[in-house]
């Protein structure tokens, strides 16, 4: 692909990397190479491999989102112990009655 970025072979070259990139769980380098390919061959429509690997690369994302927003809310914060503590609520006291 260095050698021929826009030769006959070139795109099929770069969605075998992209492949082994997702497949590999290589995440930030499936989206480098997902932005060089939407560059390189903007003009043509993605192949349904790429957009399945695409489609792969969101879930994953979105996956992560997900399992960030299960470990806790914006009420709770982990403290320097490891141990879960409890912003008090909007208005409320904090003092002890």
């Amino acid at each position: 692909r260095a050698l021929s970025p826009r030769g006959d072979f070139a795109e099929d070259a770069l969605v075998r990397e992209l492949r082994s990139a997702v497949v590999r769980g290589q995440r930030e380098r499936a989206l480098q190479l997902l932005a060089q390919y939407d560059s390189a061959f903007s003009e043509v429509r993605p192949s349904d491999e790429v957009e399945r690997l695409r489609a792969r690369l969101q879930v994953t994302v979105a996956s992560e989102a997900d399992a960030g927003a299960s470990r806790g809310t914006a009420t709770e914060r982990e403290t320097e112990d490891g141990k879960s503590s409890a912003d008090p609520a909007p208005g409320g006291s904090d003092r002890a009655e």
